[in-house]
């Protein structure tokens, strides 16, 4: 048998302490690896992108074809049907049948809107390539109003028509009860005005808000 000296037995045996305590520390890593978590997370993600959108339902405002009768100076005839325009103006209505109403307006994206209007013609204007009548006399008139189920007016009550972007209507909703809105034309027929009278109107929307309001 080898004799082994006390040199040699103390390296041996500290060896196999290092050994023992590497090993315990490996195994104790392990344990942990391997265990079961008492806790744990998850996430639930949605973008959702706004939409500024503005449906119109009825693009048409047509009063027909007529005339003042003899015994009127001249005719007022309103899309909103106030008063009774069979006591001055005798029509033959056009495409549109019988007067069905204003521009009516639908919001139908997910934000809060403002909308503009822009008229080609300018009801203040009684000569010259905006006038809507081109005539001077006998009063005639051309004006327009936002009325909505919600938001706030900013044309309120008939005003001369511009033919600049002006505010009709702010904060409509997207609340199905109360997102429509209506722009109403009120025209006053002058006695000497003859042919056809017509003009285009633009309606924009915008966001109101940065967020929700």
């Amino acid at each position: 048998m080898v004799d082994i000296s006390k040199n040699t037995l103390g390296l041996f045996i500290g060896l196999a302490v290092i050994s023992s305590i590497v090993g315990f520390g490996v195994q104790s890593g392990l344990l942990s690896i391997l265990g079961f978590a008492t806790t744990a997370t998850g996430q639930a993600r949605i973008n959702v992108t706004p939409l500024t959108a503005l449906n119109i339902t009825h693009n048409i405002i047509d009063f027909g074809n007529g005339t003042v009768a003899a015994s009127s100076v001249n005719c007022t005839l309103s899309s909103d049907r106030t008063g009774d325009i069979l006591n001055c103006f005798l029509p033959s209505w056009g495409n549109d049948g019988p007067l069905r109403g204003g521009f009516n307006f639908t919001n139908i994206g997910n934000t809060i809107i403002n909308v503009t209007v822009k008229a080609t013609k300018n009801g203040s204007q009684k000569t010259g390539s905006t006038s809507f009548w081109g005539v001077k006399s006998q009063g005639g008139l051309y004006k327009y109003r936002c009325v909505g189920d919600g938001g706030t007016s900013k044309i309120a009550t008939f005003t001369n028509v511009n033919n600049k972007t002006t505010r009709c209507i702010d904060f409509v909703p997207i609340t199905l009860s109360n997102r429509g809105f209506a722009l109403h034309i009120n025209i006053t027929i002058p006695k000497n005005a003859t042919g056809v009278k017509n003009d285009t109107l633009t309606f924009t929307a915008s966001r109101a808000c940065a967020s929700s309001c």
